[in-house]
């Protein structure tokens, strides 16, 4: 799911960037429009000379825009986004070779391009783009007459594309790296908020969600389901023999050992536990309930210690379609397991007079 969001980001990215790059390549085109018009020239290059590669970038983007990203708009991203972003710069760079002097005007563009795709596509095509603009730099110093002729602008303009882009990959990595953490301590609140502290398993609150949940999937697919209520059977004895540091132990292993059996369940508070259980037919519940009753009865480590439990069960929607209804049913179903002899479990039909 992250990586189909992480894609779907990309892509609206990319096309925000073509629809940026065209208006661009345009603005760019008629800046040379204007200084041919006012007698500006570009060396020995005709003005249809340095005009035609804008124009070739401009009906390629509308090209890539309306053909491949509407048809194609997953196919080979990262591959795709690294291709486009060098072909960006060695136009780019072909462009500052045909202008000569007028180029220096726009010398700028390379440092937008790294922190452009370093910014919308991450720090590794940052880097990427970073060596391939230095790269492609050094190729015109080496090659242009006019920066050949003007070569300590064009060493400053190098230092510039070194130095800079470093401190804002610095930058970038500290922000993501205090964004992971502040991440990390949101999950953990809302987990904390969601869970029990000793046991992990959810608690009250997540507990009523969950049920709420249940009820609004029985609007939608007639899944039943089943409200187990389970109270350990003689826990204030464990505490008054053994302390309560035993007593949380115990609450420990009966959660876990509940959650082996009822994925769904939570703790209520105290030694009480409700577990939600979809099924289809009423032997799927005394499957589940039997098991969970020689589950929790097996042997501790410290074998003088013996846990059961006490199991009632209110089914939804039989028994009622109210979840305070259901939850007071299932509670007094588990009162009548008590009385009955404890270690049973009682559905709430047969618990009724």
């Amino acid at each position: 799911m992250e990586l189909a969001l992480e894609q779907k980001q990309t892509f609206k990215n990319e096309k925000m960037q073509v629809i940026l790059r065209i208006a661009l390549v345009s603005i760019f085109t008629m800046n040379l429009f204007y200084i041919y018009d006012n007698g500006g020239h570009f060396g020995t290059y005709s003005f249809f000379d340095v005009v035609a590669l804008p124009l070739v970038v401009i009906v390629l983007n509308i090209f890539y825009y309306f053909i491949f990203l509407k048809h194609f708009p997953f196919l080979y991203q990262n591959v795709r986004i690294i291709l486009i972003m060098i072909l960006d710069i060695v136009a780019t760079i072909i462009a500052f070779y045909l202008v000569g002097e007028v180029g220096i005007y726009y010398a700028g563009a390379l440092l937008w391009f790294i922190i452009g795709y370093g910014t919308r596509y991450g720090i590794k095509i940052g880097y990427i783009t970073y060596v391939t603009v230095i790269l492609s730099w050094i190729a015109l110093l080496k090659y242009s007459p006019y920066w050949q002729a003007n070569i300590d602008v064009g060493i400053g303009w190098l230092v510039a594309y070194v130095v800079l882009p470093l401190y804002y990959f610095k930058l970038i990595s500290e922000l993501q790296k205090k964004i992971a953490m502040l991440h990390q301590d949101v999950t953990e609140s809302t987990f904390r908020a969601g869970h029990d502290s000793l046991t992990q398993l959810p608690n009250r609150n997540l507990f009523e969600k969950m049920l709420y949940e249940s009820v609004e999937r029985y609007k939608l697919t007639k899944e039943k389901f089943a409200l187990f209520f389970i109270d350990l059977d003689g826990f204030k004895k464990i505490n008054d023999v053994h302390g309560h540091e035993m007593g949380d132990i115990v609450l420990i292993e009966a959660s876990k050992r509940i959650r082996e059996i009822n994925r769904f369940s939570a703790r209520m508070g105290g030694d009480e536990f409700v577990s939600i259980v979809h099924y289809t037919d009423e032997k799927e519940l005394r499957d589940r309930a039997d098991a969970l009753l020689k589950r929790i009865s097996q042997k501790c480590k410290d074998e003088s210690i013996v846990i059961s439990v006490s199991i009632g069960i209110a089914k939804y929607p039989e028994d009622s379609k109210s979840t305070y209804e259901i939850k007071k049913y299932s509670d007094e179903a588990m009162y009548r397991a008590k009385q009955q002899g404890k270690n049973r479990y009682c559905f709430f039909m047969e618990a009724s007079p």
